[in-house]
């Protein structure tokens, strides 16, 4: 089973498991810091591809967490009954977005990989093998943005500096296997 494929299971696993303990806050305290530390991966894994869902996520983790300490220790506090039926509510919806994000990471890891991933490639190849037409400058741009991006965390390697370029050719390639999941989502519609 590969990284993603993993990561998806334990997604899948948590969402379960915190929908069915959704209506007990004790439980749900005593997950807390349990349901952040098996979430890691999976938001990380979101960041990369989606960085305001992976807050919107941590958000509602975080949420869930406080508010069941919350709901535990003031269980005798008037008002309490509408915080823990809010923090259900929540529970619920993050079930829910756990588990498409386990079929979302199970899906991308199913689409067709490169023919060739060791191919080196500039961000204008990649450009042209996602289909962006030359014109598209915007679209052509956001994929250069990608690779830089990738190529700045990967400082150790992975992709090849050009020496002396001439001028308006690249200065960078990239591998393609390493990179393709990253620009994949760029590929024009239609």
């Amino acid at each position: 089973m590969g990284r993603d494929a993993a990561i998806a299971t334990s997604a899948r696993q948590t969402a379960t498991r915190l929908a069915g303990i959704a209506a007990d806050a004790e439980q749900l305290a005593a997950f807390g810091t349990a349901l952040l530390a098996d979430m890691a991966s999976a938001v990380n894994w979101l960041e990369v591809r989606d960085s305001q869902a992976a807050d919107l996520l941590k958000r509602r983790l975080f949420f869930i967490c406080d508010e069941a300490k919350a709901c535990v220790s003031n269980a005798s506090l008037a008002g309490n009954r509408e915080r823990c039926a809010a923090l259900l509510v929540t529970v619920t919806l993050t079930a829910d977005s756990i588990r498409s994000l386990a079929d979302r990471i199970k899906a991308e890891q199913q689409r067709t990989a490169p023919d060739n991933p060791d191919e080196l490639l500039s961000s204008a190849k990649l450009a042209d093998r996602l289909g962006i037409p030359a014109d598209d400058t915007k679209a052509r741009e956001n994929v250069r943005k990608q690779v830089d991006s990738w190529r700045k965390a990967h400082f150790d390697g992975g992709w090849i500096e050009v020496t002396n370029p001439k001028p308006r050719k690249p200065k960078y390639l990239y591998p393609l296997g390493k990179v393709w999941p990253l620009i994949e989502y760029l590929k024009p519609s239609g």
